[in-house]
């Protein structure tokens, strides 16, 4: 039978929460949306197994979030040796996606008490953490029909139902901040829904900016921008369909000078040429703070700029791309070493045209031949 959890099991006590995570910007926003939630607290950051276990045996938490990514172990593996490594085991829960119902069924057996969805809103991760903590079974509706095996210690406790409700209506007129001015209107654009949702609600958190949308695909950015009339956009480098700097690229041909944030993760000189060119006058590293992220869309929606030493560094060393467009193309064509006449009949050129071509461009970056042409201007990003 299904029981519904209390209102408010947080409420009752403060649970300590281990995040896991490989990637340091999804555990950052993580983390800090924790340590601000009533009722929870922030036990430490892992981003691997055996780090996992290890943090959970000095820290001794209530719950550990962790996600299917995690590297170096089985999910069902670091679940066992989390249930096994101290007197009182932490409350586990599991973000994974409905596809990948092997990985859920076998932490389940281990011991898991908490299934969630990935791109769940991070309001109901929030309140599935301290169900969890509280004694509840937390599961996402998808994952309802798919359970079809008990918890093996025994029956699991009451199930909590984590259905999505109704987002509360905000006030009227636009949202300002603690001085009165109108706050920052921001379009974030990154692929992992849980980690957008959660960056989200750090930065409405500030006072002074409001995420009025959020995507996880490039190509909807502009008309996110003109439905919400934002002033500013976020984009993740690595997006689905078109990239980030792509993204920006048609924002600066259609809107130029529009404010663009840059998020970065192992950017190439020549990724980073292009958003320079595109006008995008912000760019951060995957490992930057909530704080930090916040401060720079401050500074770039008052017409600065903000880019690491270090990037630079790496640009000015890099040069400009010597490449035209079309060898870039032809280049770019050849990456996984098709037969010159492919490349000429995909792109509509004569063979000795897409021959020149590449002689010219295993000139420009003075490499031996085809194939390490490519690679240099692979590792440079100039395609």
């Amino acid at each position: 039978m299904t029981e519904v959890a209390p209102p408010c099991p947080a409420a009752l006590k403060t649970y300590s929460v281990l995040v896991v995570d490989p990637e340091a910007s999804a555990r950052t926003a993580l983390a800090t949306a924790i340590g601000a939630a009533p009722g929870l607290e922030l036990a430490g950051e892992a981003a691997n197994g055996e780090e996992t276990v290890a943090r959970a045996v000095e820290t001794g938490p209530d719950v550990v979030l962790m996600g299917t990514g995690v590297s170096g172990m089985n999910i069902m593996i670091v679940t066992r040796r989390l249930m096994d490594a101290t007197d009182r085991p932490p409350k586990v829960v599991i973000l994974t996606a409905p596809d990948q119902r092997e990985r859920y069924r076998d932490a389940l057996q281990a011991g898991a008490t908490g299934l969630l969805l990935r791109d769940a809103p991070h309001e109901q991760l929030l309140g599935a953490i301290a169900a969890v903590a509280a004694g509840y079974t937390v599961m996402a509706p998808a994952f309802v029909a798919e359970l079809t095996e008990r918890d093996r210690r025994g029956n699991p406790p009451p199930a909590f139902d984590v259905s999505p409700v109704a987002p509360r209506t905000p006030p009227p007129g636009p949202r300002r901040d603690w001085w009165g001015k109108t706050a920052i209107k921001v379009v974030l654009a990154k692929e992992e829904a849980l980690t957008r949702e959660a960056l989200t609600g750090l930065l409405q958190l500030t006072g002074d900016i409001e995420v009025v949308a959020g995507t996880g695909r490039g190509g909807g950015v502009p008309a996110l921008i003109d439905e919400h009339r934002a002033g500013l956009a976020v984009l993740d480098v690595h997006l689905p369909g078109m990239n980030g700097i792509e993204v920006a690229e048609q924002l600066h041909r259609e809107r130029p000078g529009f404010p663009v944030v840059l998020l970065t993760c192992g950017a190439r000189p020549g990724h980073l040429h292009r958003a320079f060119k595109a006008g995008v006058r912000g760019i951060l590293t995957s490992e930057t703070s909530v704080n930090e992220l916040s401060r720079v869309i401050r500074e770039v929606h008052a017409g600065g700029r903000h880019c690491p030493p270090e990037l630079v560094t790496e640009v000015l060393a890099v040069g400009e791309n010597p490449l035209t467009a079309r060898e870039a193309e032809i280049l770019k064509a050849a990456e996984d070493g098709r037969p010159l006449t492919v490349i000429a009949s995909q792109l509509h050129l004569s063979p000795g045209t897409v021959r020149n071509h590449i002689h010219s461009a295993i000139h420009k970056l003075k490499a031996g031949n085809r194939i390490s042409a490519v690679h240099a201007a692979s590792r440079a990003g100039w395609i």
